[in-house]
């Protein structure tokens, strides 16, 4: 418990220090969808018997939690391993293997700066405008919609919305998303392990 309070701890003083940069470029790209796609393209457009504004904010809310999870830890730790070389400063850190974070898995598979790219190309721009964030699936082909109803976004979208826009827990979508978790937690923890060989 005392090793989940001291990482607390570290990312306070360090959102505390930068407060205004970190909340002001986490909440630009929310702004701009809810401005390009809730008022721009949708203010009298109805999907899911909901106005087009209600039925993006819960997907803008959606991404902008996965990007800015996924940003604010690999990017510290590709950082660390491939221009820094401090590395060894989180593998000697007061803190066990198991409790590092889940992006940690995806910064340590990552070789170069251009492996980021690929990585952000071939995962997280897709999840991001496929996953039921900006559209309804249910006007997709049956194979694609299969598809993308199984990635952790879709999930996330669609229980944000059933929460927001509806009052109800979709239990099935929080079910996902923690075997979801629990999955990407082992392969974290494994990768970690191996990193340390």
């Amino acid at each position: 418990m005392m090793e989940i309070v001291t990482v607390l701890w570290r990312e306070y003083l360090f959102f505390k220090r930068r407060i205004a940069r970190i909340t002001l470029s986490a909440i630009m790209s929310p702004i701009l969808y809810l401005i390009a796609f809730g008022w721009g393209l949708g203010k009298d457009v109805v999907v899911e018997g909901s106005t087009y504004m209600h039925f993006i904010i819960p997907g803008i809310i959606a991404i902008t939690t996965m990007n800015t999870g996924f940003n604010a830890v690999s990017s510290r730790i590709i950082t660390s391993k491939l221009y820094e070389r401090s590395f060894e400063y989180y593998l000697t850190s007061p803190i066990s293997m198991p409790l590092m974070s889940l992006g940690y898995a995806a910064a340590l598979s990552i070789e170069s700066h251009y492996d980021m790219g690929r990585f952000n190309t071939y995962i997280m721009t897709p999840m991001s405008f496929l996953c039921g964030t900006f559209f309804s699936l249910e006007n997709l082909p049956d194979v694609i919609k299969a598809i993308i109803g199984i990635l952790p976004l879709s999930h996330a979208s669609v229980s944000l919305r059933s929460i927001v826009l509806k009052g109800n827990f979709y239990h099935k979508s929080i079910a996902v998303l923690l075997i979801y978790a629990v999955l990407l937690y082992l392969v974290g923890v494994k990768m970690s392990y191996r990193e340390m060989k």
